[in-house]
């Protein structure tokens, strides 16, 4: 049997599928850290590169185990004056972070439950998995004092739901496509440009 040449001709067809996330990208911006945090936390780095450049020999094995835990209390006895006082440094930096982020989270906490108030979040949930919004929103929602792991749980599961309706561009789930559009005239394919791979990141 003969070989067969099969060749394909390409065009580009002037009607398309508008892909954009269905809510507001502005929501997913409330959560996040804001300057002060960074600060803070910048601040504990160089207090730990600091503590480790000031300890040497044996005792930099168990200062590092313990600057991995976060355990100031835990840190070995230091004889080097410079090394003792770069590790209250240290110690203070890390009690001042926790302080912060404790605060931090209990406002992206409060502002994630704003966002989760909204009734089309609610009936995205519901329609998405009305599991998911019976045994985990509207119990979150009315659940009141400090969160346990189990709450905790809960709270990723639900920042999950917000991060997928605000920042992924699907064309099936709850949505569907968001528009059509109509490419003008002189749109062409382009075959001969390098192939870029884009990469994103997700919880």
């Amino acid at each position: 049997m003969e070989g067969i040449s099969v060749t394909r001709q390409w065009r580009v067809g002037r009607v398309f599928v508008l892909r954009h996330a269905g809510m507001p990208f502005d929501w997913l911006e409330t959560f996040t850290a804001d300057a002060d945090l960074l600060a803070v936390a910048q601040d504990v780095l160089n207090c730990e590169a600091a503590l480790l450049d000031a300890i040497g020999g044996q005792a930099a094995n168990s200062v590092r185990s313990a600057v991995r835990r976060g355990s100031g209390d835990r840190l070995p006895g230091l004889t080097n004056p410079r090394a003792r006082a770069a590790a209250e440094e240290w110690t203070a930096a890390t009690r001042r972070f926790e302080l912060a982020y404790a605060a931090a989270d209990a406002a992206a906490g409060d502002q994630l439950r704003e966002v989760l108030c909204r009734p089309e979040v609610g009936e995205a949930v519901f329609l998405s998995n009305p599991d998911a919004y019976r045994n985990m929103l509207v119990p979150f929602l009315s659940h009141e004092g400090a969160l346990n792991s189990r709450w905790r749980r809960v709270r990723r599961q639900m920042y999950t739901y917000v991060q997928r309706f605000c920042a992924k561009n699907e064309t099936v789930s709850f949505f569907g496509p968001m528009a059509y559009g109509t490419a003008g005239e002189t749109t062409r394919l382009h075959r001969q440009r390098p192939r870029i791979r884009r990469v994103f990141l997700s919880e």
